[in-house]
């Protein structure tokens, strides 16, 4: 719903279900934040904000965004942990 934020992560930045996913985002008012690649892509261009891993290497890229991901993770589980 409008003020969500959408996350995507694609090394390439122009996967097409992504993009399209990014546009119906943004027609619905969601907050967009896209993590990609070197060569950046559509999704840069679209994006609320971008997260660039600048690398083209595929696999160091990946590996980059996972890393990310799971720092965001443990962000929302702490955020949870001092509601308690």
């Amino acid at each position: 719903q409008a003020g969500d934020i959408a996350l995507t992560m694609s090394v390439s930045g122009s996967s097409p279900n992504l993009v399209k996913a990014f546009e119906w985002a943004k027609a619905n008012d969601l907050y967009t934040i896209a993590m990609v690649g070197g060569k950046r892509g559509k999704l840069a261009e679209i994006a609320s904000e971008t997260i660039v891993i600048d690398d083209t290497h595929y696999g160091r890229a990946e590996d980059c965004q996972m890393g990310i991901a799971h720092m965001l993770c443990y962000a929302f589980m702490e955020v949870d942990e001092l509601k308690a």
